[in-house]
């Protein structure tokens, strides 16, 4: 069975363009089209290939047109409804996820504003429905991957769909389980009556100098925090709703181009067409989950959790790398996540310089504008400059005739007419550079293509001159040819 190592898109690429405008109202323009094209259903063969399979020579008779015509949109078919079930079960998954998070933050802040940080029968609850939407969330996984590998199977003409199971896909499906499956979960049955402490009393886990020690973390937030690694599926989710991914035609053209259509493409897409939307979305979710991580993980001197607008001012003051000093993090997890913070903000200080800078150039017919004002401005000097040369050089003249050559005003205007000089060349240079500079990639486009038009023209007019010097050829050979009959004829 054939199908192609290199890609992840069926082998049949000129069907597969149409694939997501298939409606029931134009079954019959895809029949017809599919018709049309059954003679390009087989891909083209290396020289290796050629010798494994050898070309048939025998053509394929209706019935068999037919049966292959019929498995071809069967699976054209089914692709779509794959991949329309994949994006459906991404988003609840990813629906699923963000619910779990928002329930883990809002338990345990119910724990933080407690005063004997004491479980209660509502943070019991909310626990114990996150462990339940988790166990939802580890079978949509395992079933999103089926679907996957499914998709798989009917894109590349495989009989089976574990076929697709490979060792680096198991790998990956595990790792998402251990990432979803970690959450706060409920350590044991509550009545109105009883509690369960999620601290056990600080004071008893107080150093020896009446300090919070710097390994102490609450059980809640050590299995809270990586909750947040859950926000990948925001990525698939970002990637099955992108129009990139949607539209037929681009992901042909990347196929055929060899460009995968996945998260990183989509970004960089993204990230060109709206920079400050795009970075600042992503600035947004950051602020957000490192100053909530910063008052799960810090304490005050009076054994309480960082308040929320002091966490937001130790995140910023780390994150653009410059630390006042006036809050630290007082534990390992509130270090951690400190460490995560500063190296984020260097790398999205570097994006957000990055898109400053290409803010602050200026746009092609910006260019052709400030080149051009520039240009009148640089001629104008250029002229005053010309006249003080002629000026000045009158006047040494006229102070030569009279004898003044040592004197200081000669030497003065020797001195303004050598410096104009100078200006002048200073001016020509920047005009030169000023041509460089506007001449880009566009320019050079239509410099070439100019070029090509004029060849033509060239080729079509040395074309004309070779079939008139051809004809003046022939017309000179018969009468060469009447001279030797007429010189023939005389002698007779």
């Amino acid at each position: 069975m054939d199908f192609d190592k290199n890609s992840n898109e069926p082998l049949i690429p000129n069907l597969i363009i149409k694939t997501n405008h298939i409606t029931s109202n134009d079954e019959t323009s895809l029949t017809s089209t599919i018709i049309s094209m059954n003679s390009n259903v087989r891909r083209s063969l290396t020289k290796e290939e050629k010798t494994t399979y050898p070309k048939k020579s025998k053509k394929l008779t209706n019935s068999e047109s037919n049966h292959i015509l019929a498995d071809v949109s069967h699976r054209l078919t089914k692709r779509k409804q794959l991949q329309e079930r994949c994006s459906l079960v991404n988003d609840i998954m990813c629906f699923i996820a963000l619910l779990g998070i928002v329930l883990m933050i809002w338990e345990n802040e119910l724990t933080f504003v407690s005063s004997d940080h004491l479980e209660t029968n509502m943070t019991w609850s909310i626990k114990l429905i996150i462990t339940l939407s988790t166990i939802v969330l580890i079978a949509l996984i395992i079933y999103y991957h089926y679907l996957d590998m499914v998709l798989f199977s009917v894109n590349k003409s495989l009989q089976y769909w574990y076929v697709a199971l490979t060792r680096s896909r198991f790998i990956l499906i595990i790792i998402e389980i251990l990432i979803c499956a970690i959450h706060p979960f409920p350590r044991g049955f509550l009545n109105n009556y009883e509690s369960v402490s999620n601290l056990n009393n600080i004071t008893a886990t107080l150093s020896p100098s009446g300090t919070i020690p710097l390994s102490f973390i609450p059980i809640d937030v050590a299995l809270g925090l990586p909750m947040f690694a859950r926000l990948y599926l925001l990525c698939r989710t970002i990637t099955f709703h992108s129009h990139f991914l949607r539209d037929s035609s681009s992901r042909s053209i990347g196929y055929l181009n060899k460009v995968p259509i996945n998260f990183a493409f989509i970004m960089k897409a993204y990230i060109e067409q709206s920079p400050t939307f795009s970075l600042g979305t992503f600035c947004l979710l950051i602020v957000t989950m490192g100053s909530w991580s910063f008052r799960a993980c810090n304490y005050t001197s009076s054994y309480r959790h960082l308040p929320m607008m002091n966490s937001v001012w130790l995140f910023f003051t780390l994150f653009t790398t410059v630390g006042y000093g006036d809050l630290i993090p007082t534990t390992y997890c509130g270090r951690g996540v400190a460490t995560l913070t500063a190296l984020t903000g260097v790398t999205v200080s570097a994006f957000l310089i990055a898109v400053l800078s290409q803010k602050l150039l200026l746009s092609r017919w910006e260019k052709y504008i400030y080149n051009f004002v520039l240009n009148i401005e640089l001629a104008k000097s250029h002229k005053a400059l010309a006249v003080n040369i002629i000026h000045h050089g009158w006047k040494m003249w006229r102070l030569k005739n009279l004898g003044r050559i040592r004197s200081i005003e000669y030497l003065r205007l020797e001195k303004q007419f050598f410096a104009s000089i100078s200006a002048v060349h200073e001016i020509k240079r920047t005009r030169l550079q000023m041509t460089d500079n506007t001449v880009g990639l566009p320019e050079m486009m239509v410099i070439q293509r100019d070029t090509n038009d004029r060849s033509i023209e060239v080729e079509a007019k040395m074309a004309s001159i070779e079939s008139r010097m051809s004809h003046v050829e022939n017309m000179l050979q018969n009468i060469q040819n009447s001279l030797q009959t007429l010189v023939s004829q005389k002698s007779t």
